[in-house]
């Protein structure tokens, strides 16, 4: 069972930066990731790898909030393609099983994919957040979770956050 720790970057030039190092078209996600958040209001990033030594995955979950209410549309999941975990082989077309396996759908960014899932009344977007991850991944979060909100400059951070398993 691999462990997820998570890094943290306080500007969007910095994320891009980092994502570079490890993603071979960057400019897509650069692309990708602009037209979310112009596009998505209030958008929370979280750019979370894998503590694995051979494997990192650079996800990007978001919130997706109306801009007038702030009310939640659904929750998202970015993940380059190439990045999917090795030992699953995971193709796009499984990812796509998976989102609706979970109930969510696929959208394509380039060569990025994002999970959508509405939220259930009630449920908890951190759990939901925590199911994706295991239910793609198999792995379960255990550590430090950031929130990182770019469209206001305003980084908050929530330590110590153990999903209840």
């Amino acid at each position: 069972m691999y462990k997820v720790s998570q890094e943290i970057f306080a500007k969007y030039d910095d994320l891009v930066s980092v994502l570079r190092d490890f993603v071979d078209n960057v400019e897509e996600m650069y692309i990708a990731l602009e037209d979310l958040r112009m596009s998505g209001g209030n958008t929370l990033y979280i750019l979370l790898s894998s503590a694995s030594k051979d494997l990192f995955t650079p996800i990007i979950m978001f919130l997706i909030l109306n801009p007038y209410t702030e009310d939640v549309y659904g929750l998202g999941l970015m993940i380059p393609v190439n990045f999917c975990r090795k030992d699953l082989d995971m193709s796009l077309d499984e990812i796509n099983k998976t989102a609706e396996k979970i109930g969510g759908m696929i959208m394509s960014f380039h060569e990025c994919s994002i999970i959508i899932k509405e939220p259930e009344p009630g449920k908890d977007l951190r759990q939901l957040f925590y199911e994706i991850i295991d239910k793609i991944y198999n792995v379960k979060y255990d550590g430090m979770l950031k929130i990182i909100d770019y469209s206001n400059d305003l980084v908050s951070e929530i330590e110590d956050i153990y999903p209840q398993v």
